[in-house]
């Protein structure tokens, strides 16, 4: 944003500055502000930055946790079996009394 005059630190800086917050319609300000901050996003590719950046941090940390993530998800598809026996027990329940009201 300095290209363009601004001293934002951070490109959620300028989507956060308090003067947007006070009136109901942007002001001249805020739209040249929000153009340039777009400019600016595209030009430096903020939004693929971020999903590379946080796509290697999720790898890493499934990496670093890997056994207790497979616990969890076995844990998941015990709790899921389960359900899905409850369900069917209750299912087959109702049609039993299904043919013996008809």
């Amino acid at each position: 944003m300095q290209g363009y005059k601004y001293s934002y630190r951070s490109p959620l800086e300028a989507l956060s500055d308090a003067r947007w917050g006070k009136s109901n319609l942007p002001s001249g300000m805020e739209i040249r502000t929000a153009v340039a901050d777009q400019k600016c996003r595209k030009r430096h590719n903020v939004v693929g930055v971020w999903f590379a950046v946080d796509y290697e941090r999720q790898e890493l940390a499934v990496k670093a946790h890997r056994a207790k993530l497979l616990e969890v998800k076995k844990q998941l598809a015990r709790q899921l079996r389960a359900a899905e026996d409850v369900l069917s027990k209750k299912n087959s329940l109702a049609k039993g009394r299904e043919s013996t009201e008809g």
